[in-house]
């Protein structure tokens, strides 16, 4: 994600691009877990995601599967809570089969989490708010990452569509598709994930859906 987010910005170094990170132990024992959300139907059948605590619900066909619920990172400002959506019984998008899609809900608490404190000074980022406008200024322009400005829950909203080839190694080619959207100090970010632009578009009906139903609680 760390990638995409500095590709789109323009302007200055690009760090390598790296698939979506697995999910990690926390780095003491003091960070407190993601809060478990709730499972139930929707009257068309959808299953519905609901968490309170995190700040979202968002609904999805019923043949798809929570995947993974939890911390999409851990570091030293605290717990990156993430949800991940799957067409298979898998647990990371790593995993995923030709034909499969992934889709990662992700909500960034701080300007840290998103950007390295070095690259967020640099480009005169004082929170999250900087970084979003920015990104949502830049879009539609030139760049490695296609970007253009849409609306989430009502709300203003960026989207990426970017291919990494695949590292050295065994590591898959990643394509993805990016929802970005400010929600008060946090930066919620909707990813589907999938091997090839085609595995993709074979799920883009159902993840669009996914997108116009997301919605935020608490307001």
């Amino acid at each position: 994600m760390l990638a995409v987010l500095l590709a789109a910005c323009g302007d200055g170094p690009v760090e390598e691009a790296r698939p979506s990170p697995a999910p990690t132990a926390p780095l003491a024992p003091t960070l407190e877990p993601m809060p478990a959300g709730t499972v139930a139907a929707a009257a068309d059948g959808w299953q519905v995601y609901r968490n309170d605590a995190v700040g979202f619900a968002v609904e999805y066909p019923p043949e798809w599967r929570l995947g993974y619920e939890g911390a999409y990172r851990y570091d030293r400002s605290g717990l990156i809570p993430a949800v991940g959506l799957t067409t298979h019984p898998i647990e990371h998008p790593l995993a995923l089969p030709p034909d499969g899609v992934w889709v990662w809900v992700v909500r960034y608490n701080r300007l840290e989490q998103a950007l390295s404190p070095a690259e967020a000074a640099t480009r005169g980022y004082r929170g999250l708010a900087d970084l979003f406008e920015d990104l949502y200024a830049a879009a539609g322009g030139p760049g490695e990452v296609q970007t253009e400005q849409t609306t989430v829950a009502g709300q203003r909203a960026v989207r990426l569509r970017a291919g990494w080839p695949p590292p050295a190694g065994d590591e898959i080619y990643l394509f993805t598709v990016s929802y970005l959207v400010l929600h008060g100090d946090a930066l919620y970010v909707i990813e589907a994930v999938a091997q090839t632009p085609e595995a993709y578009e074979g799920h883009r009906d159902a993840v669009d859906r996914v997108v116009e139903r997301f919605r935020f609680l608490g307001d």
